[in-house]
């Protein structure tokens, strides 16, 4: 019962997650982090994944402490976002220590540290990048703990991650209206 309920936790969450990432604002993309994060920590958890459920419900509160902390777009709000990015890549390790099982976990908590790193970019598209390396190390996980709905929801979520880094984050190229002509050349 529990496995068939991860299950259908992971393609809810393959919904969040194609979603989230489509959009050029920040906080809709933490928004959806918050939410992947604390669902898939009930379903690893519900799979026996101690380390995987440890991190994804821890993140999902730093997502919030984050998001309170750092509302405006100054120096000193970065700050606070680092100290409390610190605080909570101790968090990760120590819980990771405390449940570690085998190789698995390791992956995990280099999960943990993209995603901190991932959460407190300012902008999107590096947000969108660490991410992507992210989701690489899930799907190793996933395998692992054989969480296949959640290694779908990741596979999923790097096929959207490129779509966004495509369609959002790719920079112009100058037309031929916009090429400056250099005079001596005319």
């Amino acid at each position: 019962m529990s496995y068939a309920l991860a299950q259908v936790i992971g393609v809810i969450v393959a919904i969040i997650s194609l979603s989230c990432v489509q959009f050029k604002d920040k906080r809709f993309i933490l928004a959806g982090q918050f939410l992947n994060n604390f669902l898939f920590g009930v379903s690893w958890a519900l799979l026996g994944g101690l380390a995987g459920a440890w991190i994804c419900l821890l993140a999902s509160v730093q997502i919030l402490i984050l998001h309170f902390v750092g509302k405006e777009q100054t120096q000193a709000a970065f700050r606070r976002k680092l100290v409390v990015t610190a605080v909570f890549v101790s968090a990760y390790i120590t819980g990771t220590c405390i449940v570690f099982k085998g190789w698995p976990d390791l992956i995990v908590c280099t999960c943990a540290m993209l995603f901190s790193l991932s959460i407190i970019q300012r902008n999107a598209s590096r947000m969108r990048s660490i991410m992507f390396c992210n989701m690489i190390l899930w799907i190793i996980y996933d395998l692992a703990l054989g969480a296949y709905a959640n290694m779908i929801t990741h596979c999923l979520t790097i096929i959207s991650l490129i779509t966004a880094k495509l369609r959002l984050d790719r920079k112009p190229r100058p037309t031929q209206e916009q090429t400056p002509v250099n005079q001596s050349e005319a």
